[in-house]
């Protein structure tokens, strides 16, 4: 018995870890589904080349995980303009991200070569 409560103290020391390098691989995915999307609107490459995904914070008791566009134009062509539509990526890089259960999929990685 005593052998598993020292197993559960190590797996809880190491589970924010864990969290956070789930976290950091579902937004790298989410910036990599977002440059593909970004093919059919940045014929210059550069929105493309500023999409960035990654981990921005990671504590004991916190993980953020970011996926940003640093163009000055980034959120016009999200979210359109009056004399333009939008042409969304960054919403449907996170939709393929969150209903895909690529954070799900990752953490169970982790979890499962926990030893």
């Amino acid at each position: 018995m005593a052998e598993f409560g020292a197993d559960m103290k190590r797996f809880l020391r190491a589970m924010p870890r864990m969290i956070a390098d789930a976290v950091e691989q579902t937004m790298v995915e989410a910036e990599g589904q977002a440059k593909q999307t970004t093919a059919f609107v940045d014929r210059t490459t550069n929105l493309r080349n500023s999409i960035k995904g990654g981990l921005t914070k990671a504590t004991r008791n916190e993980v953020i995980g970011a996926l940003t566009a640093t163009m000055d134009y980034a959120g016009y062509i999200e979210l359109g303009t009056s004399r333009m539509s939008p042409r969304p990526y960054i919403q449907p890089a996170v939709e393929y991200v969150v209903l895909g259960g690529v954070f799900e999929m990752a953490l169970r990685s982790r979890i499962g070569r926990f030893q």
